[in-house]
């Protein structure tokens, strides 16, 4: 069996947080470049798209996964369409504004952060 390193495995939360920051900074900028050729929810359509099959893949992975168990469908269907309204939102406002003022408007204010 393989040895981790441990400070690589106490802080695994940060690399996540940088990757997924690095990952949503290509979203925002990719999708001003494509809301020049393709409208809003074209956008988001091949987005929750591409998303949906990276989840069906790691689920069908994970042979014990069983999801609908848990019992609170609705909710989990509930927080998928407010995701997908947020990110139509998102993509239609970066049509309308040029890339760094969507950065501007769309960071955290310093009071909100913990």
């Amino acid at each position: 069996m393989r040895e981790f390193n441990p400070f690589l495995l106490r802080h695994l939360g940060i690399y996540y947080m940088l990757i997924a920051s690095f990952y949503n900074a290509c979203l925002g900028f990719l999708a001003k470049i494509l809301s020049q050729n393709l409208h809003s929810f074209e956008i988001v359509f091949w987005r929750n798209l591409i998303g949906l099959f990276i989840v069906f893949c790691a689920i069908k992975k994970d042979k014990e996964c069983d999801f609908l168990r848990g019992g609170h469908m609705y909710l989990l269907l509930f927080r998928g369409f407010i995701g997908v309204c947020g990110m139509a939102a998102f993509f239609i406002i970066s049509q309308m504004l040029g890339f760094l003022w969507l950065l501007l408007f769309t960071r955290q204010h310093r009071f909100l952060q913990l």
